[in-house]
This record gives structure tokens, C-alpha cells and sequence, in this order.
């Protein structure tokens, strides 16, 4: 990736790299508009993705009268 890249088109440009990492549909799911958290002095950063959570066998089963 580009270190030429700012603004907008950098934050794209990773969350696009993310989805290539990281998206598995209905398992981790990561928005074409998701959040970065900032600035990192770390070599990465975090984006904002949504887990599924599956209720099977918890009290949040719907199936459990």
C-alpha cells in the first residue's frame, strides 16, 4: 500500500485491506464505511467490524420456550 495515500483514500484504502484480511460473511463483517481507531504507533491499526453471536443453547435462544 501506498504511503502516499491520505485522507479519505487511505482510510479506504484499509478498511479495504481489512476486508480482504479479515471479512468472512456472517461470521466478521466490516462495512465499506467502517471506524479506524487513530493513529497507531504500531505497524496496523484497528477497524471498526461487527461479530456474529449465535444464541444456540444460551438463554438469548429463541428457540428455548
Amino acid at each position: 500500500m501506498s504511503k502516499q495515500l491520505t485522507g479519505e483514500a487511505r482510510r479506504k484504502a484499509i478498511v479495504k485491506l481489512a476486508q480482504e484480511q479479515h471479512h468472512e460473511d456472517g461470521e466478521v463483517e466490516i462495512d465499506d464505511n467502517a471506524r479506524l481507531s487513530g493513529k497507531s504507533d504500531d505497524n496496523g491499526i484497528y477497524v471498526h467490524a461487527y461479530v456474529w453471536v449465535r444464541f444456540d443453547g444460551t438463554p438469548f435462544d429463541k428457540e428455548i420456550a
